[in-house]
């Protein structure tokens, strides 16, 4: 192997140890939350959670002073809105037995997160941030099981469906807080597919139900 090249695997070694010390670090607050996500789905909506966490503490320390209490409360609301439905859709599927299942792991298992390369740390600063962290901690290593094993596949579709819809949901509440509070906030780039994808599928089904409807007349 050339100098170089060694030298630039070393490197690259180097910086995920450094990676992955930090994060051994981390997880020592007992406050902190550590995630890590073998979906698609599940990774954007950790890298999503920083941006919310951070624009709610925002409008928190500043509500009612820097921000009018009405449109703060107005805010506030489509926040509990959105935690609402995001955990009706966990716990109906899962603590009732359904898809996704209850997950727990001992400090051990934490220490083997660590060591992997798409674990992230996360310090919530608000309760909905961590719920929210928590949520995905859930629902992200179930939903890749029955992703993997799953044959019923319209079942698979509607439930890939609804987690696009709280994607894009929660970007959209997430856009709005930082224009309100006056933090940037750049949308995760697979938000645009995500959107093309939900628009087609509205669409589908919208011509879908226009042909029902066409059959019904016609017999």
């Amino acid at each position: 192997m050339p100098e170089e090249v060694r030298a630039e695997e070393e490197e690259r070694r180097e910086r995920i140890q450094q990676r992955i010390s930090r994060k051994l670090s981390l997880i020592e607050d007992p406050n902190s939350i550590i995630v890590s996500p073998m979906t698609r789905e599940g990774q954007i909506l950790l890298r999503m959670t920083y941006g919310f966490d951070r624009v709610l503490g925002q409008l928190r320390r500043n509500f009612g002073t820097q921000f009018d209490l009405l449109e703060t409360v107005g805010r506030m609301k489509k926040v509990e809105e959105f935690m609402n439905e995001f955990r009706e859709f966990v716990n109906s599927s899962g603590a009732s037995g359904g898809i996704f299942l209850g997950f727990y792991e001992t400090p051990e298992m934490k220490k083997a997160m660590a060591q992997r390369r798409n674990s992230r740390v996360i310090h919530p600063r608000n309760n909905e941030g961590k719920e929210i962290a928590l949520l995905i901690k859930r629902f992200d290593p179930m939903l890749y099981q029955f992703r993997s094993t799953c044959n019923d596949f319209p079942k698979l579709e509607e439930v890939v469906n609804r987690v696009v819809k709280i994607i894009l949901k929660f970007d959209s509440l997430i856009s709005e807080l930082s224009s309100f509070v006056g933090i940037d906030y750049d949308s995760p780039p697979e938000i645009s597919s995500l959107k093309q994808r939900f628009i087609k599928k509205e669409e589908e089904s919208g011509d879908q139900k226009q042909e029902e409807k066409k059959g019904r007349r016609s017999a």
